[in-house]
């Protein structure tokens, strides 16, 4: 409702109105008008007085427009109206910016700073004489000049906080913006893997379902047949299970390295510590969960619990090739043998009878078999422990206890 203005100088001779008088007379009619939605313009306020008084009026006009609601602009070199804006909510100081070295002002507001008159500045520049200023600064009282170097240090710190505030800011940004791109990366590298994981379960499961047939196609091959093909369907076997594990091995990395992310680790339990696959009894985690000791033999090796596995835990991988497994283990032909009777043979026949038994054991799923060989001379038992001891298909061979035939008899045990 109405914007009020009191600017310039109202002196009148002819109706002995003085500087103040006629500001004052001005105010007044201001303060009698205004209203909560009014803007009121005010410029050097509490000018043509004594200064203290002056300011002090100035300062009580102020409080009374804040106290109504009434949008107000004033112009001050008051020191004591500067530091009511500092120190009062809703009212700030707004100062134009002033260049020290060209010795003007470049009309760039500054807010939340006060400023400084700078007369001494602008009177040097215009070409004042210089003995004068220098009355005229030793004329003024030292607490004013204290005053101005100290709102000179806060505008300074001000501008200095500004600019720390600004830096912040942007900081902050670019910090929210390389925490998105590390979400949207880790978001990727999850997608990535759990496409990998399933890829190389895929295949896999293709691989272990070739398997399956191909071993199938043998057994039924076996059964039509019966043993007199035994060698060349072992030979294939034995082709098949090597390429099966070759083609295998790095999806069980792939499914090990899972196991690595997902094992959980309890202090008292069995544990396989990967980097060296030794396996032992899991003693102790540190506090912090960076160190666990584990008890292998007589030695305390320390790792991190990342580098653990329960021991008892499989891969999802070794799971499914031991599922298979089992489905594809040959029913034992009632017409294989546990046992071998080669006494009074010669050491090539009792050879070449041993390695058929041994074959046949193998494709029945036997791990097992008893060679008696007698005692005699020795060399029978000799030749044949010769021939066990370069069949690849032998894991281990040696005498039982004397009730069970002692150094008459080998046991042969067989490779799965």
């Amino acid at each position: 409702e109405g914007i009020f203005v009191d600017i310039g100088d109202e002196q009148d001779i002819q109706t002995h109105l003085s500087t103040f008088s006629a500001r004052v007379q001005n105010l007044r009619v201001i303060l009698e008008s205004v209203t909560s939605d009014s803007l009121v313009l005010l410029d050097e306020l509490g000018t043509g007085t004594d200064p203290t008084e002056g300011a002090a009026l100035a300062l009580a006009i102020l409080e009374h427009l804040k106290e109504q609601g009434i949008w107000t602009l004033v112009t001050t070199h008051f020191h004591m109206l500067k530091a009511y804006a500092a120190i009062t909510p809703e009212v700030e100081n707004v100062s134009v910016s002033f260049d020290e070295a060209t010795g003007q002002p470049t009309f760039r507001l500054q807010f939340g700073l006060s400023g400084t008159s700078n007369a001494f500045d602008i009177a040097m520049h215009h070409g004042f004489p210089g003995f004068i200023l220098e009355k005229a600064k030793n004329f003024l009282k030292k607490n004013e000049l204290e005053g101005n170097r100290v709102l000179g240090e806060l505008e300074a710190l001000q501008r200095a906080t500004a600019a720390i505030k600004d830096e912040l800011e942007n900081e902050k940004r670019s910090v929210k913006l390389l925490k998105e791109r590390l979400e949207e990366e880790h978001e990727r590298l999850v997608r990535e893997k759990n496409k990998v994981l399933l890829d190389a379960s895929e295949k896999a499961r293709k691989i272990i379902n070739q398997a399956e047939r191909e071993f199938r196609k043998l057994l039924t091959q076996l059964r039509k047949e019966g043993l007199r093909n035994a060698p060349r369907i072992k030979h294939d076997i034995g082709v098949i299970k090597h390429r099966t594990t070759q083609e295998l091995k790095p999806h069980e990395t792939v499914s090990l390295k899972e196991d690595r992310l997902r094992g959980q680790v309890e202090v008292g339990e069995q544990v396989k510590i990967i980097s060296c696959k030794k396996i032992g009894k899991l003693v102790r985690i540190s506090r912090d969960k960076k160190i666990a000791e584990v008890q292998v033999g007589n030695l305390q090796i320390k790792v991190p619990p990342a580098d653990l596995v329960p021991h008892s835990s499989k891969s999802t991988f070794r799971k499914t090739v031991q599922k298979h497994d089992n489905c594809l283990r040959f029913p034992v032909p009632s017409n294989v043998t546990r046992e071998v009777n080669v006494v009074g043979k010669t050491v090539e026949e009792a050879i070449e009878e041993l390695d058929k038994v041994i074959d046949s054991a193998i494709l029945a799923g036997i791990d097992e078999i008893t060679v008696i060989h007698g005692h005699g001379t020795g060399r029978l038992r000799a030749g044949i422990h010769s021939y066990l001891d370069s069949n690849p298909q032998v894991s281990n061979f040696y005498f039982p206890e004397l009730r069970q035939g002692g150094r008459g008899v080998t046991v042969v045990e067989l490779k799965g």
